[in-house]
């Protein structure tokens, strides 16, 4: 099978779904409740799948590894061990926890703090294995 055949199935059958997904249960008095609620979600969920395979072309692209995703890189462990580092040292109430701009803001600066770190360990332990090696 062709791979734009496959392509043009797996579009056709994620439409399918989301179409399900917004229209199941509408009637003609509760469609404007539901739709309301339903469509955030479905577009939600395409830009968190469209976010999710940019990053990992991006991480493949760099690395030249067809294989590595963030999650295999161990990004979404270290964004659970900063969310759980936070509520411990701060509390549940704290406003670093409470409010999601400020939570967000204070995960994106350790985020990308502690990947920078991973990476210049990973790419230094790297750089030496090839020199010593060549």
């Amino acid at each position: 099978m062709r791979d734009g055949l496959k392509l043009s199935l797996v579009a056709l059958g994620v439409l399918l779904v989301a179409g399900y997904f917004l229209g199941h249960g509408l009637t003609a008095d509760n469609y404007a409740y539901f739709l309301s609620r339903r469509t955030p979600k479905v577009l939600a969920i395409a830009l968190a799948a469209i976010a999710i395979s940019a990053s990992s072309l991006v991480f493949q692209t760099i690395t030249n590894n067809r294989i590595l995703t963030p999650s295999i890189l161990g990004f979404d462990s270290l964004y659970v061990l900063l969310q759980t580092t936070l509520l411990v040292a701060f509390g549940s109430t704290s406003a670093l926890l409470v409010n999601p701009y400020l939570n967000f803001a204070v995960s994106v600066l350790l985020m990308a703090v502690m990947a920078s770190v991973l990476f210049t360990l990973y790419f230094r332990r790297h750089r030496a294995t090839f020199i010593l090696c060549c």
